[in-house]
């Protein structure tokens, strides 16, 4: 298709847009004169006077796509396939899918392993049209919309997702999105806790969850900060008491104690009373040193927020902690005995004949079960809330 300023377009032929020239009110100019080896099927649209002269210009041009008379709307998406590749100049000639119009694409809008791919499949573009009528499409830019309106699904449905850091502005960092999409994310926000050098956080690939929408800077606020605050309830139970884990001190040792950040989301507290002499053992001690720790015990505050107890003594640990730890790594998905004395009402999982774990549990909620059922199988441990969960099995 060729597009001139004065709105007209000029048609060569090709089978597959014949069902374009058979309307009813279709009507093209006999007048034009055709190249000798053009062929008779050749038909012009175009009435004004210079059409002769435009169109012994464009039979001159070598290579051209045959293509249909349609209009495309700048800025707007549409579905093409490639029909052409010109390897010379590095473009992708397709046709828009409804309308079978050009749409030229050049090479660089593709991931290089995509081109010979794309040529066997639809992919959509965003238009735009140039200073000399051409419609160009871009897969960047159609890509780059659809990531846009993905995080305003991600946002709204308040799931968390990646972005990469690319570069540090003041107050935060830029982060991206897909490769595609700029995001800010404050410095406050960036880190579970303080950062003290900002400069190697660039390149760094972190979990966020969008904040909020600025319709100023037309760009997406996300935080690290609210990421974990909506993960550490799903990964909590995760943790294991008895297991001696890696930790970095996220300041210097303060007045109550140690605050430690550890499997990249948890912060934890040493307790300066976990100490003999705190001042003493702790005067060597520098923000981001690394110690070794164990979850003392974790207890959940009014507000549904959890408190972590860390210790750096593995005898300290919380007694009755490692005990429902012992029952989650021993027992979940087990079948077993049971004995239950509606005396003592404590009721008692076996494990090859001997009491594996021992429960309260009040006779009058499982009194239908015990004559019924003779053995239950551990589904669950929750070590954080000292709960057993289990099924009776016939």
């Amino acid at each position: 298709m060729a597009k001139f300023k004065n709105g007209f377009t000029l048609v060569l032929p090709d089978p597959q847009f014949d069902y374009l020239f058979d309307q009813p009110k279709c009507k093209y100019n006999t007048n034009v004169k055709l190249h000798k080896d053009d062929n008779s099927n050749t038909r012009i649209l175009c009435k004004e006077s210079y059409a002769q002269e435009l169109y012994n210009k464009y039979n001159r041009v070598s290579g051209c796509l045959n293509v249909a008379s349609k209009d495309l709307v700048s800025g707007d998406i549409y579905s093409v396939s490639i029909k052409k590749l010109d390897v010379d100049n590095k473009m992708a000639y397709c046709e828009e899918l409804s309308s079978k119009t050009l749409v030229i694409v050049p090479f660089s809008e593709f991931k290089t392993s995509d081109v010979d791919m794309m040529s066997r499949t639809s992919f959509k573009v965003i238009t735009t049209l140039n200073a000399n009528g051409a419609i160009y499409g871009s897969i960047k830019k159609y890509q780059k919309v659809e990531s846009f309106d993905v995080l305003g699904k991600l946002h709204k449905e308040n799931t968390p997702f990646d972005v990469k850091i690319v570069e540090l502005v003041k107050g935060g960092f830029i982060a991206k999105y897909n490769s595609n999409v700029d995001c800010f994310l404050p410095g406050a926000h960036a880190a579970p806790n303080v950062i003290y050098n900002f400069e190697s956080y660039i390149g760094k690939t972190v979990s966020v969850m969008v904040d909020n929408f600025d319709k100023f800077s037309n760009l997406f606020v996300v935080s690290h900060k609210k990421f974990i605050k909506n993960e550490i309830p799903k990964r909590i139970n995760n943790l294991e008491f008895g297991k001696r884990y890696r930790g970095t001190l996220t300041s210097n040792p303060s007045k109550i104690g140690l605050f430690i950040e550890f499997e990249g989301i948890f912060t934890g507290l040493v307790h300066m009373f976990d100490f003999k002499d705190y001042n003493e053992e702790t005067r060597h001690l520098r923000s981001g040193d690394e110690v070794d720790i164990y979850i003392k015990n974790v207890s959940i505050k009014d507000n549904g927020e959890y408190r972590i107890n860390l210790t750096l003594n593995a005898e300290s640990v919380d007694q009755t902690s490692l005990c429902y730890q012992e029952y989650k790594n021993k027992l979940v998905g087990g079948e077993y005995d049971y004995e239950y004395s509606e005396k003592t009402q404590q009721f008692v999982i076996l494990s090859g004949g001997k009491p594996a774990c021992t429960l309260n549990i009040p006779h009058n909620s499982i009194k239908k079960y015990l004559d019924v059922y003779k053995l239950v199988c551990v589904t669950d441990v929750d070590v954080i809330g000292k709960q057993v969960y289990f099924d009776f099995l016939k």
